[in-house]
């Protein structure tokens, strides 16, 4: 089975299961829960309501999302479809029809929308033999939240500004301006630790431009990315 009609199916399990949308129902349905939530049952359904607020004006999404049991009070389908029937002064199969026809456009929604992308950070740095100058460079996708990434330098926290900088239907760019930080000779080693918490753990780029006679490291650790550079005679 393709995974647009995996999820389909997940839908009408969704559909079928008695009482509100929750994060209970969630669990019934392990790929959405994946591609949504990461695993979070809670993240999940708060993305599959945060699809419908984005596609209100579609009767279909609407519709499924009520037969699912957003916003409707009714513990059975037939209940939801129903009562979703009378506020629309229609009956409960031209419902069930356009919820069918709703939970095929969720589906390719859910398969091909912003959830499924990671939160993206790149740490870009350029070393002359004076300066290195960093810039981070942000994509999140809608409907994912991130705090402000936090960035120290040397053990010094480095007040952080985003401008947006692209946006298109699945994900917001933001980047930082340029900031420069003296390489003293005195000095071997500067080390920048970048953190990035929210929703989804991100997916770390480390971007270098090395002169100068110093090299750059990178690496992930417990508290984010971990940038080093060094002297060439200290890393050697």
């Amino acid at each position: 089975m393709a995974l647009r009609d995996t999820i389909a199916e997940e839908l009408r399990t969704l559909r079928r299961l008695p009482g509100p949308l929750d994060s209970t129902k969630m669990v019934h349905t392990p790929h959405i829960l994946k591609g949504l939530g990461g695993g979070d049952a809670d993240v999940a359904a708060l993305r599959l309501l945060a699809m419908r607020s984005e596609h209100e004006e579609d009767r279909d999404i609407v519709a499924a999302m009520a037969s699912i049991g957003y916003g409707s009070e009714g513990e059975t389908v037939l209940d939801r479809l129903t009562g979703y029937g009378v506020e629309q002064y229609v009956d409960a199969r031209t419902v069930r029809r356009w919820s069918d026809n709703g939970i095929q456009k969720l589906a390719t929604l859910i398969l091909t929308k912003g959830p499924w992308i990671d939160p993206r950070i790149e740490f870009g740095i350029t070393i002359d033999a004076t300066y290195a100058t960093v810039v981070l460079n942000l994509k999140i996708p809608r409907n994912i939240r991130m705090a402000k990434p936090e960035l120290t330098v040397n053990h010094n926290e480095i007040d952080i500004d985003l401008t947006r900088s692209k946006r298109d239907a699945s994900a917001d760019w933001y980047r930082t301006d340029s900031f420069r930080v003296e390489l003293i000779d005195d000095d071997p080693v500067l080390h920048a630790r970048l953190a990035w918490r929210g929703e989804k753990v991100p997916v770390f780029v480390c971007t270098a431009h090395e002169s100068g006679g110093r090299s750059v490291s990178a690496y992930l650790s417990l508290f984010g990315l971990e940038v080093r550079v060094r002297r060439l005679s200290e890393s050697q």
